[in-house]
Order: C-alpha cells, then sequence, then structure tokens
C-alpha cells in the first residue's frame, strides 16, 4: 500500500514511522477510504499491545499515518530467520497479542489480519499489533460483499466463505499463528492458493503433538479450539483464550518480569489514583464534623462548669453562727464594741 520512513517529531522531539501511500493507489477512492479507516481504527486505540498512532491526513495529495516507532523485530522475521525462542517466550508473545485483540474487539473493532508480519516485538520482549489496514469498524460498511481480504494462510473459513466477521475471526488467525510459533510450520500450506483455502475450510491441521510431542498437552487442546471451523466452537473471547495460555505459561516456566506500561496506562493509573483521592476528603469532613459535634458538646459542659465556679467565688459567704459566751450585760447598747465585731465577721 505504501512506504514506511523512519522520522523524527521536531515538536517532541521523538523517533515515530511514518507511513504514506503510494502515489498511485492513492488515486483509487476505495483503497483511500481503506487507508484512513487503518488510520480511524488504530487511531481510537491505547494499549500496551497495540501501536499507537498519533497522527494522520494528506499533504501534497498524500495520505499519510503518523505512528509510534517500535524498536524490535517483526514476528515473522523471527520465525524466518530461525531465532531461538523459548517456549515461555511464545506463549508471552500471543497472551501479549491476545490481550491487543481483547481491547480491540470490546471497541468493536476486528483486525481481520492477524499475521506474524503484523505483529511487532519490541526490545523488551513486549508483543504489538500494527497494520489495522483491513480492520473493521463495527459502525464501518465501506467493504464491498464479496471482497476478501486478509492474508490466506492465517485466514478464517467464514473469511473464505462470506460468512460474518465478527471476533472470532482473529481468535483463528491467532491459533493459526500460535500452531506455527510452536512448530515453525503453518497449520495450512499446500502448492497453490486454492489448495491452501481449501484446507483452511475442509481439513484440520496436522496434530501439533504429532509435529512436536513435547509440548503440553493442554496446548494442543488450545490450538484445536482456537482453529475450529465453525466461531462458535472457538473460544467466546480473546480473554478466555489468554487465560488457557497463561495457565499454560505458570506451568512451563518462571513469572514473567514486570515491565513497563505504555504512557497512556500510566496516564489513566495516575487519573484513577487523583479520582480516589478527590472523594476522600469528603469522607474526612464527615467525619471530622462527628469529632466537633461531640467536642462542642464537651466544651459546652465545660463553660458551663467554669461559669458556675466563677459565679460561686464571686457571691459572699453564709455567715458562720456565733453563739455568745454569755448573756450580754444588761444595758449594754446596740452600737457597742461587741456589735461592731460580730457585724465585721459578718
Amino acid at each position: 500500500m505504501g512506504v514506511v520512513y523512519k522520522a523524527t517529531d521536531p515538536v517532541l522531539n521523538r523517533t515515530v514511522a511514518i507511513k504514506v501511500m503510494s502515489e498511485g493507489l492513492a488515486q483509487d477512492v476505495a483503497l483511500r477510504e481503506r487507508f484512513l479507516r487503518e488510520a480511524q481504527a488504530a487511531g481510537s486505540l491505547a494499549h500496551p499491545n497495540v501501536v499507537t498512532v498519533y497522527d494522520f491526513g494528506e499533504t501534497d495529495g498524500h495520505l499519510f499515518i503518523a505512528m509510534e516507532f517500535v524498536q524490535g523485530s517483526d514476528l515473522e522475521k523471527l520465525l524466518t530467520s530461525n531465532t531461538p525462542l523459548s517456549l515461555s517466550t511464545k506463549l508471552d508473545i500471543m497472551i501479549d497479542v491476545l490481550n491487543g485483540l481483547s481491547y480491540a474487539h470490546r471497541r468493536g473493532i476486528v483486525h481481520r489480519d492477524i499475521k506474524p508480519a503484523n505483529i511487532r516485538v519490541d526490545e523488551e520482549g513486549r508483543a504489538r499489533i500494527m497494520d489495522f489496514g483491513v480492520a473493521r469498524l463495527s459502525t464501518s460498511n465501506l467493504t464491498g460483499t464479496g471482497v476478501m481480504m486478509g492474508t490466506p494462510n492465517y485466514m478464517a473459513p467464514e473469511q473464505i466463505t462470506g460468512g460474518e466477521l465478527t471476533p472470532a475471526v482473529d481468535l483463528f488467525s491467532a491459533g493459526a499463528v500460535l500452531y506455527e510459533l510452536l512448530t515453525n510450520s503453518k497449520p495450512f500450506q499446500a502448492d497453490t492458493l486454492h489448495r491452501v483455502l481449501f484446507k483452511i475450510v475442509s481439513d484440520p491441521p496436522p496434530d501439533l503433538l504429532e509435529v512436536m510431542p513435547d509440548l503440553p498437552k493442554q496446548l494442543d487442546h488450545i490450538v484445536k479450539k482456537a482453529l475450529a471451523k465453525e466461531p462458535e466452537n472457538r473460544y467466546r473471547t480473546a480473554s478466555d483464550m489468554a487465560n488457557s495460555l497463561s495457565a499454560v505459561r505458570a506451568i512451563v516456566g518462571a513469572p514473567r518480569p514486570s515491565r513497563t506500561v505504555s504512557h497512556r496506562s500510566s496516564i489513566e493509573h495516575s487519573l484513577q489514583l487523583h479520582r480516589e483521592a478527590q472523594a476522600r476528603p469528603t469522607r474526612r469532613i464527615q467525619v471530622n464534623r462527628g469529632w466537633f459535634a461531640m467536642g462542642g458538646a464537651v466544651a459546652a459542659l465545660l463553660v458551663v462548669a467554669m461559669l458556675g465556679l466563677y459565679a460561686s467565688r464571686q457571691s459572699p459567704p453564709p455567715a458562720p453562727a456565733v453563739t455568745p459566751a454569755s448573756a450580754p450585760p444588761s444595758g449594754t447598747a446596740a452600737g457597742t464594741p461587741a456589735d461592731s465585731a460580730v457585724r465585721a465577721r459578718q
């Protein structure tokens, strides 16, 4: 469809990949629509296992997509070069692919062209899905009747027979990639394209354990389920298939080392923490109000007690009872010194 350039974003000073449609193809209205559909589909996705699209548009009559530059290798190159990969690494790659597909499927996007060439493995070993060039948005009606899209060796039977294209299409393709990753051979091979298509529709692939007898038996079941001819006999979701592979992964090797998540995942996590932090002060205020109410009651009691004490100190003490030792002598007047002494004590 075009050519991909490695370039530099001068604003953010980052390396990007720019996909430019060939000038001849750009004259075809249907292909232009397909190219823009790729940008729209991929640009709506933000997941660690999907190559991020930064921008798309047209300049001087050329359509382009600017996307994340992922340092690493395509899975197809790793397979053709016979790069040694442990079983744990192979399972990690497929789990990543299925996680990316699960994310896209929940947003109504079916890739329809999952194959090793569209899986990029970065330097940390994380797999990224790229090239949503034939992705089908659930709201799109751009694909014409009878048009077959996809890569023959990894196509689902319903893609060949013109059936409904659901997320189960990607699960079949993922099963074909998994088979090739485990055996280094394609599940459906023949001398001609027509025979390849016939095998996909009619024949089962060679038994996995006959090709690789040392593999865990659970993988044979997973591959057969993913490559079922009828969509309803495959896994219900990509997450279900990923969970099955994760169970095998836990048996065959050490836990996968933790890796840095994508920018967008970090941002989403930070926003979630921010929302939770905003909710917490409300609860603290409610608790503090309760303490304020209790403290106010105690303070009121203290004020009342202090006022009472203050009032008691301001009141004159009661007069002491005086009992004369003897009756005053007759003739003593009211103003005598004895009366004055009593009054002074009062």
